[in-house]
């Protein structure tokens, strides 16, 4: 359910960001040059309070004025701070004004320095990680920033996903990727290399890796979501890790198999079930000294935002539902994809949370892309 919405914290103010785009030429996962650059850069993180807090009534205000050539809606906008202050974002389907054919890509990127937003793009306006050759796409679901010398290294998790005609639910969860970025302190992201974690398989029964990814010390772990046969519309969950330092390469994954770290992705077992579970994508970060992860409650089609915590990444998992609510679906559409972002300063005791939205008609969406841009709203910060 995750198509043409979109995501954008920590304010647009394209004014004042006034030196020229840094291009930066990188060879793509199929050999070809894809320059990357930053539309009007933003200046140094230290130039701005990043402590000032935000609000959720700010964003919504934020959004409903942002007009990107590159970004008028999409969908996910998972985040992750850098080491140099900024924040970027990573999203699923994109879309642009009618100057881009065609008027949506399969994701993007920005980085914002408080009110400042700048967004990554290709020379030719494509998608920043390229499609396959066979068409197939991959839709961001989760990013995290480890820090290196000299900035931060981008671990990006990926849904393969195959078009199965125009729609915003016609399509086929193959599988999941990784990609790997570099960003210098104040420079631009560049693409290093896109890896396949398993093989294609239209099956939805699988854990989708990476429907959130998680820094915890010398490890990252991928939590995995995926719908049980003959079961509800929750997703159950697993959990794998490999060393920060891998940056993804499946070769060091490890699966969670209820008493140790094993090399068998099929040996992995529900850390949270099927029932009362998640939604596809989901957040998770460390709040508190304790292990968050935060989604829908029931799936895609529940109406509940819920925070899952233990003390650890495989668990023991408690639920507590974070907020009953109804919210603004685009004009006759859906709400989906909740994510916490606990790196944007908010008011105490409280979380920014943002949710996507999407109208069932694309057509309508293309005429009018403020449908599907996002609400962010707060809950109480566990």
């Amino acid at each position: 359910m995750r198509a043409l919405v979109g995501v954008l914290l920590m304010g647009v103010a394209l004014a004042g960001c006034s030196r020229a785009p840094e291009k930066v030429v990188v060879p793509g996962p199929d050999g070809s040059i894809r320059p990357l650059s930053l539309d009007h850069p933003c200046p140094a993180a230290e130039r701005f309070d990043l402590d000032r807090t935000v609000r959720a009534s700010d964003l919504n205000g934020i959004m409903s004025r942002i007009d990107l050539d590159q970004w008028q809606a999409a969908d996910i906008g998972a985040s992750a701070r850098l080491s140099d202050g900024r924040v970027l974002w990573v999203y699923a389907d994109t879309v642009r004004t009618t100057s881009y054919v065609p008027r949506i890509v399969a994701n993007s990127m920005l980085v914002t320095t408080g009110p400042c937003v700048s967004q990554v793009v290709t020379d030719l306006g494509g998608a920043i990680i390229p499609d396959r050759k066979d068409g197939v796409v991959h839709w961001p679901m989760s990013v995290v920033a480890v820090p290196r010398k000299g900035g931060d290294d981008l671990v990006v998790s990926l849904s393969r996903v195959r078009r199965d005609g125009e729609g915003v639910l016609r399509f086929t969860h193959l599988g999941s990727s990784v990609a790997r970025f570099t960003v210098p302190r104040g420079g631009v992201p560049r693409l290093v290399s896109v890896q396949d974690v398993d093989r294609d398989s239209a099956s939805p029964h699988r854990p989708s890796w990476g429907a959130a990814l998680l820094r915890q010390g010398a490890w990252v772990y991928a939590f995995g979501s995926w719908l049980r046969p003959h079961e509800t519309f929750g997703r159950a969950v697993a959990v794998a890790r490999f060393p920060a330092g891998s940056h993804g390469d499946p070769a060091a994954w490890r699966y969670w198999d209820g008493a140790a770290w094993s090399l068998d992705p099929g040996s992995a077992v529900e850390v949270i079930p099927a029932k009362g579970g998640v939604s596809q994508t989901l957040s998770a970060h460390v709040i508190g000294g304790r292990v968050v992860l935060l989604s829908k409650k029931d799936g895609d089609l529940g109406g509940d935002i819920a925070l899952w915590r233990a003390p650890t990444p495989t668990g023991p998992f408690e639920t507590r539902t974070a907020l009953k609510a109804t919210f603004s679906d685009g004009g006759g559409g859906l709400q989906y994809a909740p994510l916490a972002h606990p790196g944007l300063p908010s008011a105490a005791g409280r979380l920014i949370v943002s949710v996507s939205r999407n109208t069932k008609d694309p057509a309508r969406l293309l005429a009018d892309p403020t449908l599907g841009r996002p609400v962010f709203t707060e809950v109480a910060r566990p």
